[in-house]
């Protein structure tokens, strides 16, 4: 329970207590003010397991919020904590996966 309650801290999640023993009660609420959402161009992509290998490497991403992407446009929309992350890094994660990346502008 402690390792799971430092994860999500360590996520950027709030906790409101009371701690009660033996079960804890607490509210987690996602600290989400400060997203930035920019949307790739993705290049190479062919197939639905293209889309989710992109998809699995942007959402491992530091400061990542939420990912979709799109086969047929080959937008990646990406939500992130930009004191987290950054365009440079979301598109060497897409690289990182064997495809190109550019901001759309």
């Amino acid at each position: 329970m402690k390792r799971t309650i430092l994860a999500l801290a360590a996520a950027g999640c709030v906790f409101a207590g009371p701690f009660v023993s033996p079960e804890p009660v607490f509210t987690v609420q996602a600290q989400t003010a400060n997203l930035k959402t920019v949307k790739l161009t993705v290049s190479g992509m062919h197939c639905e397991g293209c889309v989710n290998r992109v998809t699995r490497f942007l959402k491992k991403e530091r400061g990542v919020t939420a990912c979709t992407v799109n086969l047929e446009t080959g937008i990646a929309e990406v939500s992130f904590d930009p004191a987290r992350s950054n365009e440079k890094r979301l598109i060497a994660a897409v690289k990182k996966a064997g495809y190109k990346a550019t901001v759309q502008s």
